[in-house]
């Protein structure tokens, strides 16, 4: 498996001339594609039918969220390269508490630090290689972690200007409550377009992904058909003002989302979990089905114990024999997994191995969620191995792109940064996501083997992946 991933791996040297000046990427925050067919979308629609939609889109990694969604597209890495896993492990070279998201990490300036002090360039770190005068902005409302981490130490402006507090407890009951943050970031978006000119643009939007998580998501389509018209309201205004500032024919636009999201339709107490580990008399970290043990010797008798029918409804257990970082996942005895399933997981577990990687983790089936509070009031989450965690929207449209394709290539947060150095005309690599040739309208022979490379990879991942949703959670 390492070695068919690392055949993928590609460097972007210069394009020339460009195709692209600049470029804006616009992050909707854990949005399920099905979100965006609650309400009408004309503004995304109109940038699909201009340029190239990838209907199958996933995020590609483990943890399917925030944080290393946010990394991964901005860097071209996969978590076990750029070390930001969740938003809280333990690290296994240290044996000590990470919290890279928290408030600390943020006012200490730690989150701007990540990526030199792993020897990576981000994507603003590549404009600047290109033109140091160039303007780089990364944008949210309340999203300091995500801001910070799109825009990395050579971002110019990061603007993640705190929400109202009472927005954070919840839906407050009327439509401008719901979508207020996102309204806000891309009102400042708009005033930095207009002021800077940018040369790259990252935007977080975080309404669909906080309202999915206090509502359920899809179980809630009145409140998140509100949440995606104005997500495309917002896209038509910064569209809008890219035409009224004379960039919009040399600007290149990317829509995607960060991970996906699954309704709490089945809900599992981690009661049983936390008994287990009392037992054993081990602590950890545990982000869901993800666990960081601080013993790592009990990693075994805790895989083994959780296989054995301790987690309702698990279909699969995964872990690193003594916590090894530089072990292979192995299946625990207990529920197996179909072999296209199986080669699934390992394929997503091994995107996040390494030092920061968890020792134990266990697979639920589709829209089955680890939750203690209240079973009856809907909730979403999406950090597990399946397809509404990993299915995302992408949408290119620009100079540069191929119009009017749909594209069922299985395309990753990693290939966001690749393709952008080859629009961009930036050097950069080497990374673990391709170029996806497919959205080119001029592509070459290198990019597409790549991209043909990576799809026998993560074509059958999607494939598993979906199978099992639709066995599971049948729409």
């Amino acid at each position: 498996m390492w070695l068919a991933l690392a055949l993928v791996h590609c460097v972007v040297g210069w394009a020339e001339p460009a195709p692209a000046q600049r470029a804006v990427v616009v992050v909707i925050d854990g949005c399920r594609p099905e979100y965006l067919e609650l309400a009408p979308t004309p503004n995304i629609d109109a940038l699909g039918s201009r340029g190239t939609r990838y209907a199958e889109a996933m995020v590609g990694h483990l943890v399917s969220d925030t944080p290393p969604g946010h990394a991964t597209l901005v860097t071209g890495l996969l978590p076990r390269s750029h070390g930001i896993v969740a938003h809280e492990w333990i690290d296994r070279n240290t044996g000590k508490k990470v919290s890279i998201t928290g408030l600390k990490a943020a006012a200490d300036g730690n989150l701007l630090r990540v990526y030199p002090e792993r020897g990576i360039a981000s994507l603003s770190t590549l404009v600047k290689r290109l033109d140091p005068r160039a303007y780089v902005a990364a944008v949210t409302c309340g999203k300091y972690y995500a801001a910070m981490l799109m825009g990395g130490p050579d971002a110019d402006e990061i603007v993640y200007f705190p929400p109202d507090s009472s927005l954070d407890q919840g839906p407050v009951g009327d439509a401008r409550d719901w979508t207020i943050l996102d309204t806000s970031a891309v009102t400042a978006a708009i005033d930095i377009v207009k002021a800077k000119r940018p040369k790259l643009l990252l935007i977080n939007l975080p309404d669909t992904d906080r309202m999915g998580h206090f509502t359920g998501g899809v179980t809630a389509p009145d409140v998140m058909s509100v949440v995606a018209a104005n997500v495309d309201t917002q896209i038509g205004r910064l569209v809008a003002a890219y035409r009224e500032n004379g960039m919009y024919d040399e600007t290149v636009f990317c829509i995607v989302a960060d991970h996906g999201q699954l309704p709490s339709r089945h809900v599992v107490h981690p009661r049983a979990i936390w008994d287990i580990t009392r037992r054993l008399m081990v602590s950890g970290e545990m982000t869901h089905e993800h666990l960081w043990l601080s013993d790592p010797t009990k990693t075994e008798a805790l895989a083994f114990a959780l296989a054995d029918g301790a987690v309702p409804g698990a279909k699969a257990v995964y872990y690193r024999p003594g916590g090894d970082p530089n072990a292979p996942y192995r299946l625990a005895p207990g529920p197996t997994p179909d072999p296209a399933f199986d080669t699934a997981c390992q394929f997503l577990l091994s995107t996040y191995a390494g030092p920061q990687g968890p020792d134990v983790v266990f697979v639920l089936p589709e829209d089955t969620v680890i939750g203690s509070s209240d079973p009856n009031r809907p909730f979403g989450v999406h950090t597990g191995l399946t397809w509404h965690a990993q299915h995302i929207p992408m949408v290119w449209a620009g100079p540069g792109i191929a119009g009017g394709v749909v594209s069922s290539a299985p395309a990753t947060l990693a290939d966001v940064t690749p393709t952008l150095c080859r629009l961009l005309g930036l050097r950069g690599g080497p990374f673990d996501g391709v170029v996806l040739n497919d959205a080119l309208a001029e592509g070459s022979a290198a990019d597409a083997t790549n991209q043909d490379r990576a799809t026998s990879l993560l074509g059958p991942v999607r494939d598993a992946l979906k199978k099992a949703s639709q066995a599971e959670a049948p729409e």
